[in-house]
């Protein structure tokens, strides 16, 4: 069996079968095949469903068989990566400006994924983007920190504007924005 893995986000692994080469799954992960691959569904048994079960895995498996070479292609159901876009308030432990973007180092709950944040610095820069890096602390945190107190395990970083105050009268300055997005751009087309 050959394979290779696609995609960032939501990455995907192709599995490629030779004849008669079998590969046994469990369920949902199945994004697609190619016409001449089997599959079959089973449980293997009470005891043994049971037994997975107990074990949090899934009760039935799929067994992929090629009939001639063929392919399968795997998904994750969770992303490989999360980008969240948030405000980065400024104040007097701060270093965010809301004349820049901010990319965040650490919340309240967790430091950021530290190659994904570098990547982010690295585009700032290519970019001539205006940026802080900053952390937030305490009570503070992102869209990321859902999926890390689930225990997924995700390269997860944080960009914002500089906003001065929240939660009601929303103070911020255009040139943020604008760094803001030309961070964005930067880093989804790798300039």
């Amino acid at each position: 069996m050959q394979y290779q893995i696609l995609g960032g986000a939501f990455p995907a692994v192709v599995c490629r079968l030779a004849d008669g080469e079998q590969m046994v799954t469990e369920r949902g992960s199945m994004l697609w095949m190619t016409p001449n691959v089997e599959m079959e569904t089973s449980g293997g048994g009470i005891g043994k469903m049971f037994s997975r079960a107990f074990a949090g895995e899934s009760m039935m498996r799929n067994t992929y068989t090629a009939r001639g070479e063929g392919m399968v292609a795997f998904g994750s159901s969770f992303p490989g990566k999360i980008l969240a876009l948030d405000i980065a308030p400024v104040g007097p432990e701060q270093t965010s400006d809301e004349h820049k973007a901010t990319i965040f180092a650490k919340d309240s709950r967790f430091p950021y994924h530290i190659e994904l944040t570098r990547e982010l610095i690295d585009a700032a820069e290519r970019a001539g983007i205006q940026y802080e890096v900053d952390v937030f602390t305490p009570g503070y945190g992102t869209d990321c920190d859902p999926a890390l107190q689930a225990g997924y395990d995700v390269r997860h970083a944080a960009i914002g504007h500089g906003c001065l105050a929240s939660h009601g009268y929303e103070r911020t300055h255009i040139d943020s924005l604008r760094e803001m997005y030309g961070l964005m751009k930067a880093y989804a087309l790798g300039e």
